[in-house]
């Protein structure tokens, strides 16, 4: 089976332009498996083709939350469409590849199109936690969960003897996200995974 790491097919269909990375006909004729179909949101004013080896890009503005989540499901509609089509399958399990098929793996490049309010106040990552939890115990390949989801976010980890972190030049860009507190635990490995004993809490309200 020969599986590709990335391409931009998404990107550039959506785009009108020439495919470069794959060419989905002449991919499936030389018995290409299929491989990682990124679902990436580029800045207005970023290139696809960058200038001559060697280069230097500043890094662009950041993308507006929305903008980019319109981008992003604009491009699983085009994913959607060539599977209408029959030029590609899309892989929900190991089962969805096939001698003489293109199957994608749809993944997310960048977390521009994810919002960063994690209160959850439609269910929306309730669900989507749900939904990964059922494919992974479905191939074997994880026990789910019996306690229910609670959005958060680990801003740090900690290691008994750990060196310090090395200074970095710049602050990183800031992030605004609700939160009800912040909570410290300690992490004891067991062989079933690791469990987290809870040592301080702080209400943040």
């Amino acid at each position: 089976m020969l599986l590709d790491g990335h391409n931009d097919l998404l990107l550039r269909l959506w785009r009108g332009e020439e495919p470069r990375h794959l060419d989905l006909d002449a991919a499936r004729a030389a018995g290409f498996s299929g491989g990682f179909f990124a679902v990436f949101v580029p800045s207005p004013d970023l290139a696809l083709d960058p200038p001559a080896i060697p280069y230097r890009l500043p890094l662009p503005e950041p993308i507006p939350q929305a903008a980019a989540r319109e981008t992003a499901l604009a491009l699983v509609e085009v994913l959607e469409l060539l599977v209408e089509q029959g030029r590609l399958r899309l892989a929900r399990s190991v089962d969805a590849f096939e001698p003489g098929e293109v199957t994608a793996i749809l993944h997310l490049e960048g977390a521009d199109p994810l919002a960063s309010d994690l209160t959850d106040l439609d269910g929306t990552l309730t669900d989507l936690q749900a939904r990964v939890s059922d494919r992974l115990a479905a191939a074997g390949v994880y026990t789910p969960e019996t306690r229910p989801y609670r959005a958060h976010a680990t801003v740090a980890r900690l290691r008994p003897r750990a060196r310090p972190p090395r200074a970095i030049d710049s602050d990183p860009d800031p992030i605004e996200f609700a939160g009800e507190a912040l909570t410290l635990f300690e992490s004891r490995l067991h062989p079933h995974g690791a469990r987290y004993e809870p040592l301080v809490r702080l209400r943040l309200h």
